[in-house]
């Protein structure tokens, strides 16, 4: 009757377009796979260049911040001289009675000898 042989060349058919499909999600899937990665790493190189804009920006903006208090250091200098005048006549005069002093302060040495309130000195 031959039967056999027909199904046989059915089933050879069948598993041909099985083959045929599967190498062709394969190659699909490679080809997305790399199109993905192409994209990550485009993606990457952006996220470098705004960091290294930022980056840059806040150097710029901290290289004028410095040239701007170099710039007004002699202002600064009077402006301390002037706290420190303030803190000495005030100590002279008897207003100040308690003065919080930092380890390392160099300012005020001879603000004159002002009796203490209260302690007899």
């Amino acid at each position: 009757m031959g039967g056999e042989q027909v199904e046989r060349k059915e089933l050879a058919r069948r598993f041909q377009n099985l083959v045929q499909n599967w190498t062709r999600l394969v190659n699909r899937q490679t080809h997305l796979v790399g199109f993905i990665a192409g994209y990550v790493n485009y993606v990457k190189s952006w996220k470098k260049i705004d960091n290294y804009t930022f980056e840059v920006e806040t150097a710029k903006k901290e290289a004028e911040r410095i040239a701007a208090l170099n710039a007004n250091s002699k202002a600064i200098d009077y402006m301390n001289a002037q706290a420190n005048m303030k803190i000495a006549e005030g100590v002279a005069s008897g207003k100040v009675h308690a003065i919080v002093v930092p380890y390392d302060f160099k300012g005020i040495v001879n603000a004159g000898t002002a009796p203490v309130p209260g302690t007899g000195r």
